[in-house]
């Protein structure tokens, strides 16, 4: 059996050379700037790591390789991928953004809003996401990246899920589900 490159060896190659204390010391924040330390060449240290390798595994075309024996090759499709959206139906423009209920912000309980802390219209960075953006984002997707797929990575839900029942997590869900129709 061949002998390929295992994900967990390159994180090892990067993290023990590239990324050990003195590198990072040296060369991201040049504090301890000492002899010791020399600028590296990927190229060459990836070289050398491979050079004990199989043939395959030391070859940068494997890739392009495999579509060169496929043949012909139809037009690309376009895939639209839609991931962890986390909606939240009692969005409140408004509201605040800024609160101690952890996924509860932007809601009518989350307290009294105060500049810049005050939820928009098209939602917050420390809220989940208004239903209408959603269904804006969906909008634009379909009229105008026009995928020829859309994949729905799921975690749809809104964080603050434990205010809600089975019967409203349905129907959160379901009401997400009927957008990519």
């Amino acid at each position: 059996m061949a002998d390929y490159i295992k994900i967990d060896q390159v994180v090892d190659l990067f993290f023990t050379d590239y990324f050990s204390s003195d590198t990072f010391c040296n060369f991201v924040i040049p504090a301890c700037l000492s002899d010791k330390m020399k600028v590296r060449d990927l190229n060459v240290d990836i070289a050398n790591y491979l050079s004990g390798k199989d043939e395959i595994a030391r070859k940068n075309s494997f890739i392009n390789d495999l579509y060169e024996n496929v043949g012909d090759v139809q037009e690309p499709i376009k895939i639209a991928l839609i991931s962890d959206i986390h909606t939240d139906p009692r969005y409140q423009m408004g509201a605040s953004s800024k609160c101690s209920h952890d996924g509860s912000c932007c809601q009518a309980g989350s307290g009294t809003p105060v500049e810049p802390f005050v939820a928009g219209k098209w939602g917050d960075y420390n809220c989940d996401l208004p239903i209408d953006t959603f269904r804006s984002l969906m909008k634009f997707v379909k009229s105008e990246v026009d995928p020829h797929m859309i994949m729905w990575g799921g975690d749809t839900a809104s964080h603050d899920n434990w205010h809600m029942n089975v019967e409203e997590t349905v129907k959160e869900v379901t009401s997400v589900s009927n957008e990519f129709i």
